[in-house]
């Protein structure tokens, strides 16, 4: 389910004699530039929500695919896509707190530390460039449109005094050393086949000491082009915040540039994302002897998020003491957030709670406010 604006793409499998010919149908119309294996969307809209389907023909005939049914997420109220999130960060250190929303424009957007406005503080991007701390508090962004204000979830910001840290990682996912090619991990686009080139796709290395404290390293590298392709420019990081020969949890992220200056902003916008599997190592010595990323594997990018990236809520009961169940259907093993308002003027969002979906459908309740009018909920895939 993508984003408006976001790229939907549909692969087929195929096993025939060559040539093959392909012609994809939306809604049993044909699709002009859709006549290859792939079908990529590069920037939906509501209108190309609906069934897919494509028609394969060789020299002994064609088949028709099963449908495959598209979902364009459109809102038109102001909707956060992705929560703000703190972090503990070292004073004199810098850090960016960001949100990605969506709806009809114009969107606007305020910050807040501990309740109050933040000066000047009115785009997507609340940068602080030397933390100290006074900036240490929970952080909240008001976003507004036309339709109506969406308040983010909390964040908190801790500030500490120090940082302990130094050591280093050879970013890279491949290594030629005397001849021989190592740690050998192309990224490949959608189709599994293509590998990813130039400015167009970034990657970037995520490290911590536990999967929880993940965070992005360094700035993001573009890919390199030609014979090149599928490799990332390579780099030595410096871990701030975990020294010489400690454990280390990394991942090797990648997105779509054009949706996003970061791997979050261009998954909440609708980009193709990637991520490699968990690789531990040792923190390196400096420069000179950094730890490479032995046993990084190859990975393809993937398109949209899960299926029920808005969640479902049902009425389910009424218990004694006005409480009222409800049940809330997604993706299971994904957190959501659910936001409530009232039948005000205008219409504000604000979060009322956060859920882990475990198995697909989660129960929540919430006190009926008589006299208050009719109470509204709304869930989307908060991780």
């Amino acid at each position: 389910m993508p984003i408006a604006g976001g790229t939907a793409s549909f692969l087929v499998g195929i096993d025939g004699s060559s040539p093959l010919s392909f012609q994809w149908l939306h809604g049993g119309n044909p699709i002009p530039e859709g006549t290859n294996r792939v079908l990529t969307l590069p920037v939906v809209n509501a209108q190309q929500s609906g069934g897919y389907r494509v028609v394969i023909t060789n020299a002994f005939g064609s088949v028709t695919s099963a449908i495959a049914f598209l979902s364009v997420d459109a809102p038109t109220n102001a909707t956060i896509v992705l929560q703000p999130r703190g972090d503990t960060v070292p004073a004199g250190s810098y850090f960016n707190l960001s949100v990605a929303a969506v709806g009809t424009p114009p969107l606007h957007y305020q910050w807040f530390l501990n309740g109050s406005p933040i000066l000047e503080a009115t785009n997507r991007n609340l940068a602080i460039e030397s933390v100290q701390h006074t900036n240490e508090g929970n952080y909240e962004v008001k976003v507004q449109n036309p339709a109506g204000v969406v308040w983010s979830l909390p964040a908190q910001v801790i500030v500490t005094n120090a940082i302990n840290g130094g050591g280093t990682i050879d970013f890279r996912n491949r290594s030629i050393w005397f001849g021989t090619i190592s740690n050998h991990a192309p990224i490949f686009d959608f189709d599994g086949t293509t590998p990813l080139t130039s400015s167009n796709y970034l990657a970037q290395l995520y490290a911590g000491t536990t999967l929880e404290t993940l965070r992005p390293i360094g700035s993001p590298s573009p890919f390199r082009s030609g014979y090149d392709a599928g490799y990332f420019v390579s780099k030595i990081l410096t871990l701030p915040h975990i020294p010489s020969n400690a454990r280390v949890v990394t991942q090797v992220r990648v997105w779509e540039a054009e949706k996003g200056s970061t791997y979050e902003d261009a998954r909440a916008f609708g980009g193709k994302f990637g991520r490699s599997g968990i690789v531990e190592v040792l923190a390196g010595n400096g420069v000179l002897s950094p730890t490479r990323l032995t046993g990084l594997a190859s990975f393809n990018l993937q398109a949209g998020l899960p299926s029920f990236t808005v969640g479902v809520i049902d009425f389910i009961d009424r218990e004694p003491g006005n409480r009222i169940v409800w049940s809330l259907r997604g993706a299971a093993g994904f957190r959501y957030v659910v936001e409530r308002t009232d039948e005000s003027e205008p219409i504000v969002w604000r979060p009322y709670l956060v859920l882990t979906n475990t198995t697909g459908e989660v129960m929540f309740t919430d006190s009926a406010r008589s006299g208050n009018g009719r109470t509204f909920y709304r869930a989307r895939i908060l991780d």
